[in-house]
């Protein structure tokens, strides 16, 4: 009944003393020298209790562990792709009202990035310190982010075309319902327009970051640094696109960037198993770009989609569904497809999920020009 101060334990490991180890932990609190030496005497049994081996640890199946359970059994990653989907989820809320909050996504990236490399390396990533209570620290920062959001949501203006709209009462006492009578069709094509981009970042951020470090074996400092890269990428893509969409119109910069995609996908998964950093960066850096690519114009081809009396509920509501199909479904799936399959699943996957988001996005109108 004794209790053990092993350092395995402090790390939450299970425990497995050799018989010497054993006997000299035992030792210790009755002054009784059992060092192994000839002729000392046996350790005493302990009553009540009977000596059994420790059973075997399962080992993770190949690639089966990668993605949402090695989270869970890691805090600090949790806590790294969580903020990382809460900064963007706080990003989210503004997108179809200012096209500059798009930027929010990736700064949201590199600002989890940046936080947890800190940490890493002031408190240290190995210390008890930071399993405990230090991988908490960047929540605290992340309430920046509500005040932010808050600010932004309050003090941008309507615009011109739903205030003249306004000022005749036209506006509908039930948009939803308005919205569901004459653009059900718009709603779905959005939506299936968004689900690549959904796609691709959140595999970036999760799973493909999860599987560099429990298969490849690349450090958490590296996956970090990626990370941050990442959202630079992720920054001066979208500014580029929306550039870009303005010239030569959104549908057709939308269709380019998921074009590249399809191959693309077939490509990632291959270049991080090759186990080179430069590689990994770049299957990070390009999965970002073309995400980011897709992303920049939608910021102003979703909302022109929908009729100014519901275009706030089309665009919302387009988009959460993009993100519960497109986001959570393919990060979920991604670990068993991999077990079951192999590499190869995965490019399957994607390519399945950018051709459906190609084919949504040419059947959408082109809006570069509407009055908003």
């Amino acid at each position: 009944g004794r209790e053990v101060d092993h350092p395995a334990l402090l790390m939450g490991q299970p425990l497995e003393l050799r018989t010497e180890e054993a006997d000299h932990i035992l030792a210790r609190g009755d002054g009784i020298d059992r060092s192994g030496t000839p002729g000392s005497h046996p350790a005493p049994e302990l009553r009540g209790h009977t000596q059994q081996p420790c059973p075997p640890q399962p080992q993770p199946a190949d690639h089966a562990q990668a993605g949402l359970g090695f989270q869970l059994q890691y805090p600090p990653v949790t806590a790294f792709f969580a903020l990382v989907m809460f900064a963007v989820g706080l990003n989210l809320l503004g997108v179809f009202e200012m096209g500059g909050s798009l930027m929010g996504v990736g700064s949201g990236l590199v600002m989890s990035s940046l936080l947890f490399l800190v940490v890493n390396k002031t408190i240290g990533q190995a210390s008890a310190a930071f399993v405990q209570w230090g991988w908490r620290i960047p929540f605290l920062f992340s309430a920046v982010l509500i005040v932010i959001a808050l600010y932004v949501r309050l003090h941008v203006a309507e615009t011109p075309a739903f205030t003249e709209l306004k000022a005749r009462n036209a506006t509908p006492g039930r948009p939803l319902a308005a919205l569901f009578k004459h653009q059900r069709r718009e709603v779905v094509l959005a939506a299936g327009s968004m689900i690549g981009f959904f796609t691709l970042g959140y595999l970036a951020n999760a799973y493909f970051m999860s599987y560099a470090h429990t298969h490849v074996g690349f450090s958490p400092n590296l996956i970090l640094a990626v990370g941050l890269l990442g959202g630079v990428v992720v920054v001066v893509f979208n500014a580029l696109s929306s550039i870009v969409s303005d010239t030569f119109g959104r549908r057709r910069v939308i269709m380019v960037a998921l074009a590249v995609g399809v191959p693309w996908s077939f490509v990632v998964m291959p270049l991080i198993d090759t186990g080179n950093a430069a590689l990994f960066t770049l299957a990070m850096s390009g999965t970002y770009a073309i995400a980011a690519s897709s992303y920049g114009p939608m910021a102003a081809f979703i909302p022109e989609i929908f009729g100014t009396r519901y275009r706030y509920s089309g665009a919302g509501l387009s988009l959460n569904l993009a993100g519960l199909v497109g986001g959570a479904v393919p990060t979920i799936i991604a670990a068993p497809l991999m077990a079951a399959w192999g590499v190869a699943a995965i490019g399957v996957m994607m390519t399945s999920v950018m051709l459906v988001s190609l084919v949504c996005t040419v059947l959408l109108p082109e809006t570069k020009g509407l009055a908003l």
